[in-house]
């Protein structure tokens, strides 16, 4: 769906399963349509769409499934503008941790993903709109690096920059690849982001047409940076910002019962980097909850605050005993694109966690908590004076 003067809406549909094509195909005849039906009756909707490595495999593939997919589409009155090809694998219950990050890209496993997905994307997305691939944010942190690796990086994304136009060449649409900075991986900050970017622009002139940064708010607000200045930043430094997400952190103070509770949301499923903002203004990151909830109780006086990569609902707001959601920053991020419609065209509602936040948090269904972050979304643009059309 479109709102305000440019910008096109969506869900990321890996808030369901979708490990196969066959999984994606049943959210889509299932919460997918019923989401659809109670968001935008009427009137057309974009659809974010996840494709894990088979699901993609499938689809370019066997040329009947993709058929279905168009055809599901024209009958919804549905249009894609942006795939996920963050985690290549299993993201859905399993131990998915850091091997969301795998293949990174220093693997061609990650380039030839990629450009598959691109392809069907191209398919796809409807005329007048430049479709966006987003991806992980080049390697996690704790990935062993060395020259070799860095080289076969960079030679790899300007592998997709190459492949990607000559997709354009070959089909008309230009596709673009955003690289999303998350805590603990080479591009954790816009900071992180810009300065690779800026290397890689130079390195290749034509790349600053087809890579930029997928902007997710939670992950800046966990890096204690905002995503409203992390958007500022990005724009001040002529980086393209080609997709946000619009999603939230947990946020909580150095008490007992409030570390407590966040401890008591550790999870086998997802990594969840937990950053402590210190007395003195610094920033102290550690890989997961344990570890965070560990270093906090050993001299909780010298934490001000701590938060973690839990994509917690954008409607939660107090969640008791001192935890609370970012939204506050993220309502700063609305201003902002409020403010600068330019600054993105792309915007995405993004809590993937639902099967694993606590009871408390969830809605009755998946297709419930999705249907109230459009309605608490959509109120909050239309206060910004942003309608949908």
């Amino acid at each position: 769906m479109r709102v305000g003067p440019r910008a096109h809406l969506a869900y990321c549909t890996n808030v369901h399963p979708g490990e196969d094509w066959a999984q994606v195909r049943a959210s889509l005849e299932g919460p997918v349509a019923e989401v659809r039906a109670r968001v935008a009756p009427g009137r057309p909707w974009a659809l974010g769409l996840r494709l894990s490595g088979p699901a993609a495999d499938t689809l370019a593939a066997e040329p009947a499934e993709l058929a279905w997919l168009r055809a599901w589409l024209d009958r919804h009155d549905a249009y894609v503008f942006t795939v996920n090809a963050f985690p290549r694998g299993p993201f859905h219950g399993t131990a998915v941790k850091d091997r969301a990050y795998r293949p990174d890209w220093r693997e061609r496993g990650r380039l030839d993903y990629t450009l598959r997905v691109a392809g069907l994307l191209a398919g796809l997305a409807p005329a007048g709109v430049d479709p966006t691939v987003s991806t992980v944010p080049v390697t996690f942190g704790a990935f062993p690096r060395d020259a070799a690796a860095d080289a076969a990086m960079r030679a790899n994304l300007l592998a997709a920059r190459e492949g990607l136009a000559r997709l354009a060449d070959r089909t008309g649409r230009r596709v673009r690849l955003a690289l999303e900075p998350e805590p603990l991986c080479l591009l954790g900050t816009a900071r992180e982001a810009a300065d690779f970017l800026a290397a890689l622009y130079e390195a290749d002139p034509a790349a600053r047409d087809w890579i930029g940064v997928n902007l997710d708010a939670c992950h800046h607000a966990v890096e204690f940076e905002g995503p409203a200045a992390a958007l500022r930043l990005l724009r001040a430094e002529g980086i393209p910002v080609l997709k946000v997400h619009l999603s939230a952190a947990l946020a909580l103070p150095p008490t007992p019962p409030a570390l407590n509770r966040l401890a008591a949301m550790d999870e086998p499923t997802y990594l969840h980097q937990t950053f402590l903002r210190l007395a003195d203004g610094s920033v102290e990151r550690h890989p997961d909850i344990p570890q965070g909830v560990a270093a906090a109780r050993r001299d909780p006086a010298r934490v001000r605050e701590a938060r973690a990569h839990f994509h917690v609902p954008l409607h939660a707001g107090d969640l008791g005993d001192g935890l609370r959601s970012t939204s506050p920053e993220l309502l700063g991020l609305l201003d902002a694109l409020a403010a600068d419609p330019a600054a993105c065209d792309q915007l995405e509602i993004e809590t993937y966690t639902w099967a694993v936040l606590p009871p408390a948090l969830r809605a009755a269904t998946v297709a419930d908590q999705v249907v109230r972050e459009y309605e608490w979304t959509l109120a909050e643009f239309r206060s910004r004076g942003w309608n949908a059309a």
